[in-house]
């Protein structure tokens, strides 16, 4: 499916994806709090046509990466 969308896997671990100039990175959520210390409760969840994304904060993604 990704494929199909002409978007390409580049890191398989971090799961990163890229398509001409956009990056998207996701994680597993449930390891954030014993992997990096954050809180599943306080991120924050935006509604985008109709998807539920949570998205890190500067200062949380810096812990994460």
């Amino acid at each position: 499916m990704i494929e199909r969308l002409n978007v390409r896997l580049i890191d398989l671990h971090e799961h990163a994806f890229t398509k001409q100039l956009f990056s998207v990175e996701c994680c597993v959520i449930n390891t954030l709090p014993t992997f990096a210390g954050i809180s599943i409760a306080q991120l924050k969840e935006h509604l985008i046509k109709n998807a539920r994304i949570n998205l890190l904060t500067t200062e949380e993604y810096l812990t994460v990466y």
